[in-house]
């Protein structure tokens, strides 16, 4: 065509009905040095064609590539924000005050593959750190309430004898000291109410010791049958005065016939613990005097002592008004009391059994009662037992 071409020359051409592309190189060959022309022409249609086929390709490959990245996307971005979510709607709720409950089990037993997830084990952490952190401010709760109500009660039982004894001194004071039987009586109500606040005042010292830990056990082999029998025998005289009896337990009937010089028989057998006399003697006066106490005239207190699964059990029986269920619950807590007036009448403190069960956590053991209306109550003991000592020249 006699024109050289250094790009492809596209033009219409009426022999192929249509646009053709004609391209035009030139090389040399080194044989023989001669120059050579090569022209190349194609049909448009046919490279338009293969053009469309590869637009349309490259578009729908794009097109379900987007979408599978969108898919793909949306999914690890729930995955990873919905912990994130869940965390901050937590700690939103821990910091307005609303106590933080843990994830639903069901829920994540349904997922179990989420517990691999690094996000869905920071919420389980987070989870563990806010029950633990709302089970210390139920505590701290708790125990406000508690100081709250232990103060409200102690200024309570404080006034009252406090007033009982100011107006019978200023009554003295007014001029009743002329009449010496109505003197002596006075006198004798404010010593009673006198003794009632040293006796508070004592029991809450006990009991200040035991919060801040103050109290050292000192511990030593003690025979538990020996010690129920002193008390029951130190007693005889206080039930004497309302005709009371303090005798062992009827199912101890197998115990040694009565001796010479005591109103008690012996125990056949020794039951050892490891604690303080002094400590467990002040829980079995307590015991004895409340059983004392509870039950009418003529009635009979009985004490027992058994051995039980490595464990030395002490019973303290009586024929009293009995305890509700309502009032079990509660009756070692402290200034519970289940009847309050005749309570107080009788001297009580309402810190008593609080104490008891103190000591006897302190010695590893526990105290409970089993009780009916109308049928009396049974309070029980329970201690770790030692093994028996070995007998004085025995061969170790």
């Amino acid at each position: 065509m006699g024109k050289k071409m250094t790009e492809l020359y596209v033009h219409t051409d009426y022999e192929y009905q249509g646009q053709v592309g004609d391209y035009a190189m030139r090389f040399e060959l080194p044989q023989n040095g001669k120059e050579y022309i090569i022209f190349i022409r194609q049909p448009m249609t046919t490279v338009q064609e293969s053009m469309r086929s590869a637009t349309s390709t490259i578009f729908f490959t794009s097109l379900v590539g987007i979408i599978i990245a969108g898919a793909l996307g949306y999914f690890f971005a729930v995955n990873i924000s919905s912990p994130i979510l869940r965390l901050t709607k937590k700690t939103q709720q821990l910091a307005s005050g609303h106590l933080v409950t843990a994830g639903d089990p069901e829920e994540k037993a349904q997922n179990p593959k989420e517990e691999k997830d690094e996000l869905v084990r920071l919420e389980t952490h987070f989870d563990h750190m806010a029950q633990e952190l709302s089970g210390m401010i139920l505590e701290l709760q708790e125990m406000e309430r508690m100081q709250k109500e232990f103060v409200a009660n102690v200024s309570h039982e404080l006034r009252t004898p406090i007033t009982t004894v100011k107006s019978y001194v200023e009554t003295i004071l007014d001029g009743e000291m002329e009449d010496p039987e109505l003197l002596r009586r006075f006198l004798g109500v404010v010593s009673q109410e006198s003794d009632r606040m040293a006796a508070l005042i004592s029991d809450l010292l006990e009991l200040s010791k035991m919060d801040s830990h103050q109290i050292q056990l000192t511990k030593e082999p003690v025979e538990i049958g020996q010690l129920v029998g002193d008390q029951l025998q130190r007693f005889q005289w206080e039930a004497g005065k309302k005709q009371q009896q303090l005798v062992w337990a009827s199912e101890m009937d197998v115990v040694d016939p009565m001796d010479d010089e005591s109103n008690l028989p012996a125990l056949p057998e020794e039951y050892w613990v490891y604690g303080e006399r002094r400590k467990i003697e002040q829980v079995l006066r307590n015991l004895l005097t409340n059983a004392m106490k509870y039950s009418p005239d003529k009635a009979t207190v009985e004490a027992g002592v058994y051995r039980r699964e490595g464990q030395v059990m002490v019973m303290i029986r009586d024929n009293g008004m009995g305890i509700s269920p309502e009032d079990q619950k509660r009756i070692f807590d402290r200034f519970y009391r289940v009847d309050k007036a005749r309570s107080r009448s009788m001297g009580g403190t309402g810190l008593g059994l609080s104490i008891a069960r103190e000591f006897m956590e302190l010695h590893g053991g526990r105290i409970w009662v089993r009780s009916a209306l109308g049928k009396g109550s049974e309070f029980w003991l329970a201690f770790p037992e030692l093994a028996p000592l070995p007998e004085e020249g025995a061969a170790s």
